[in-house]
């Protein structure tokens, strides 16, 4: 009975962890929304951010620390993270996708987004 109980947290703590992830784009101000969906653009376009499947579509986990914006440019570190959905494939498709779920533990690496 323990072993079934451990089970169920176990998987109960997984699916909060990604209904966490795709309400956290949700809860971003609309500045930020707009640089989110540009860099889940860039990376789906780049394969150099997708090196072990460049089929699977990248997106929003969470933003790392404070965005910050000056008079010329908008700082803002990132996480995305590989998900079940297949990589779009027009342009207009590379945003993020709240129905998509999250894969295993993988997560890209954070780059920093910086746009002026």
């Amino acid at each position: 009975m323990s072993g079934l109980l451990s089970v169920l947290l176990v998987t109960s703590a997984a699916l909060l962890f990604i209904a966490n992830g795709q309400s956290n784009y949700d809860m971003l101000r609309e500045v930020d929304k707009k640089h989110v969906d540009m860099a889940i653009r860039y990376a789906n376009k780049n394969s150099a951010f997708q090196k072990k499947n460049p089929k699977e579509h990248l997106n929003f986990l969470q933003v790392l620390g404070q965005s910050e914006i000056s008079a010329r440019e908008f700082k803002i570190n990132l996480l995305l993270k590989a998900t079940d959905c297949p990589k779009a494939s027009s342009d207009s498709e590379h945003k993020h996708h709240p129905e998509c779920s999250f894969k295993s533990r993988r997560v890209s690496s954070s780059y920093p987004l910086i746009a002026w």
